[in-house]
C-alpha cells in the first residue's frame, strides 16, 4: 500500500497506475486474508471461497470501469458495492486476526496500519466512481481544475474512460476525509459525494477505536503476563 501512495504522487500519466495498484491490493487481500483463520476463527471452507469469488469479481469490475467509457455508469456502481463488501469482509478479518494474536509486535502494528490506509483508497476508489457516474461531483475552489480531463455536460466531447481521472486529487480528499481534518480545498457538491464523504470522517475515528481498544487491551495482558513469568522467575527469599 505504501508503493500505492508512492505512484499516486507521481505526475500526471503516471500517478494513474497508483489506480492500478488497487487490483494489486485487492489480490493481496485475497493471498493474505484468503486463507484459512485460525481454529478459533474458522467459519467454513464456504465463507473464504464466497470471500476469494467477491474479491475477484471486485478485481474484475475495477479493470472494466478503468477501461470502459464513463457514460456507462451501471457498472461503477456495481463496482462500489463489491469493494464496499470486500473491504468490509477484509477489515472483520483482520480485526479478528488482530483480536488473536498474542504479541504486539511489528506484524500486528502493520497490520493495523495497513487496514487504515485500505480505507483511504477504497473511499478514494468509491469517490472516483462517483466522478464518472455524476461528473462533477467535487470542485476543486483553489486550483479549479476539473477531475476529469473532459468535465462532462459542460462538453460537446463524451467523457473518456475513467482513466483519465485524476486520482491523486481525489485520493487525497479521501483520506482528508478519513482523518476528519477538512482543509476545505475541495468541496463535495452533490448528494451522493456528501453522503460518501461524511461516511468516510465517520469510519475512520471508529476504525481507530476500534483498533486502538484492541491493542491496548492486548499490550496490558502481554505486560501482565510479562510481569507475572518475571516475578515466577525470581528466586524467593
Amino acid at each position: 500500500m505504501l508503493v500505492q501512495v508512492v505512484f499516486t504522487a507521481l505526475p500526471w500519466k503516471l500517478h494513474r497506475l497508483g489506480m492500478a495498484m488497487t487490483a494489486v491490493m485487492l489480490l493481496f487481500l485475497l493471498s493474505e486474508l484468503g486463507q484459512l483463520l485460525p481454529a478459533g476463527l474458522r467459519t467454513g471452507g464456504w465463507s473464504n471461497r464466497l470471500y476469494r469469488l467477491l474479491g475477484l469479481a471486485g478485481v474484475v469490475a475495477l479493470t472494466s470501469w478503468l477501461l470502459v467509457p464513463s457514460t456507462v455508469n451501471w457498472h461503477g456502481l456495481l463496482l462500489v458495492l463489491l469493494i464496499v463488501l470486500f473491504v468490509f469482509w477484509s477489515l472483520l478479518r483482520l480485526l479478528q486476526l488482530l483480536r488473536e494474536e498474542q504479541d504486539v509486535g511489528r506484524p500486528v502494528l502493520a497490520g493495523a496500519v495497513a487496514g487504515y490506509l485500505m480505507l483511504g483508497f477504497s473511499g478514494g476508489l468509491a469517490l472516483s466512481v462517483l466522478e464518472t457516474v455524476q461528473p462533477g461531483s467535487f470542485i476543486d475552489v483553489v486550483s479549479h481544475k476539473p477531475f476529469h480531463v473532459q468535465p462532462g455536460p459542460f462538453n460537446a466531447q463524451p467523457l473518456g474512460p475513467a482513466w483519465d481521472i485524476d486520482f491523486s486529487r481525489i485520493n487525497y480528499f479521501a483520506f482528508v476525509s478519513l482523518t476528519t481534518v477538512g482543509y476545505g480545498d475541495i468541496v463535495p457538491v452533490r448528494r451522493m459525494a456528501m453522503m460518501t464523504s461524511v461516511s468516510l470522517s465517520v469510519v475512520g475515528p471508529l476504525y481507530l477505536a476500534v483498533v486502538m481498544g484492541l491493542l491496548i487491551s492486548r499490550f496490558t495482558v502481554q505486560t501482565q503476563e510479562e510481569e507475572e513469568e518475571a516475578s515466577d522467575d525470581r528466586p524467593s527469599p
